[in-house]
């Protein structure tokens, strides 16, 4: 029994430690993020361990002493989360305060919160053909906004998954999340390398949003206020099609953890990394940077911000292994001198896809942030 004991409370110390360190595959990840987000509910089987049995002999002494490590370790994000929750809260309030008569909108993070089981109710959904290409059918899921009356702000949501996977599907917790709150959510596949190079993932956007806003009506959406949003590869669609400015409908864009300067995800690509981002860079491009420049250059929001660029929500993890958070970083210095309104909130703990489990630490800073900026922008 106590080896048993012994060997679970290393296992728990082990992957608690995913929590401090970068990781070097896609395994290591997905267990990182599962440490850092789901880590109170792995904090309670520490906690287990701790109590479980008789301490007879010194390698049960020592189990205890690894299992407390490693329940500290879980519960250290939600912790930092508290922490981080005022600096959250006091750069939203001045770049993106409330707007008058809005629906209030819960705390950037609530400990009891993170223990949540029930989820959300969903609301009514309607798949939705937008486009054709090449005899394939482009569709989006409209989430209809849980409103009484008038027209809801309308966020349109691009999926990630390195340019040549992902699916409409992926955000669907957090789509019947904002919906249930009032805002609408248009969830669109778009064409995926390799044969949807760029920049036709940002002509399917286009023609979506245009298609949404001739549908208004029926919708109950405002056609004049449209939000962008992706993640990481979809939040380098939303971040390179917002920066230019050109869409009078879009009022603003949000972005997790996106490349947005491709430049300079090539010259620091390692063959190494767990996605090979050089391989999907060149098969999403059309090549190199030296073989296609002007491919770089119109996917790169970094080098297209102007004064007409719209207002940006930038949210990145410190420790995110996928994409430096350099690149949202230096997106949000480009923001800054341009002087286009914006927030950049760099979560200490967070790895790539931290908002995965909606009510952990990331999950809620990202979408209370998110609801903050949407009603601020398109209300």
């Amino acid at each position: 029994m106590s080896a048993v004991r012994f060997v679970f409370a290393l296992l728990c110390l082990l992957v608690s430690s995913l929590v401090l360190f970068k990781v070097p595959d896609l395994f290591l990840w997905q267990l990182k993020v599962a440490a850092t987000e789901y880590g109170h509910w792995l904090a309670l089987l520490a906690i287990a361990l701790i109590f479980i049995g008789r301490r007879q002999s010194f390698l049960d002494s020592v189990s205890v002493l690894l299992a407390i490590a490693a329940a500290a370790i879980f519960l250290s994000t939600s912790v930092r989360a508290l922490l981080f929750a005022p600096t959250a809260r006091s750069k939203m309030n001045t770049a993106f305060p409330a707007s008058v008569g809005a629906p209030k909108v819960p705390g950037p993070f609530s400990f009891l919160r993170i223990w949540t089981l029930s989820g959300t109710k969903p609301v009514e959904v309607q798949t939705i053909e937008y486009n054709q290409f090449a005899g394939k059918a482009l569709e989006l899921d409209f989430y209809y906004a849980d409103v009484h009356s008038g027209a809801s702000p309308c966020l349109v949501l691009i999926h990630g998954g390195g340019w040549d996977n992902g699916s409409r599907k992926e955000l669907s917790n957090l789509s019947h999340r904002l919906a249930r709150r009032g805002i609408s959510v248009a969830a669109l596949d778009y064409r995926l390398a390799p044969d949807g190079t760029w920049p036709a993932p940002a002509e399917d956007v286009r023609v979506a949003i245009s298609m949404l806003k001739g549908q208004a009506d029926v919708l109950a959406i405002n056609p004049k206020k449209f939000v962008l949003m992706g993640r990481s590869a979809g939040g380098q669609i939303a971040e390179a099609v917002a920066a230019t400015g050109t869409i009078p409908e879009v009022a603003g864009c949000v972005a997790l953890y996106a490349p947005a300067d491709m430049h300079f995800a090539f010259k620091y690509a390692d063959k190494k990394d767990i996605l090979d981002s050089g391989k999907l860079l060149k098969q999403y491009l059309g090549g190199t940077p030296t073989d296609a420049r002007a491919a770089y250059d119109s996917a790169s929001a970094y080098g297209l911000v102007s004064r007409k660029t719209v207002p940006m929500l930038l949210i990145h993890g410190l420790n995110d292994e996928l994409v430096w958070y350099q690149q949202s970083q230096r997106l949000a210095e480009r923001l800054e001198q341009n002087g286009v309104k914006h927030v950049y909130l760099e979560v200490p703990w967070a790895t790539h896809a931290f908002d995965h489990n909606p009510d952990g630490p990331g999950g809620q800073l990202a979408l209370w942030a998110i609801e903050r900026f949407v009603r601020s922008v398109a209300q």
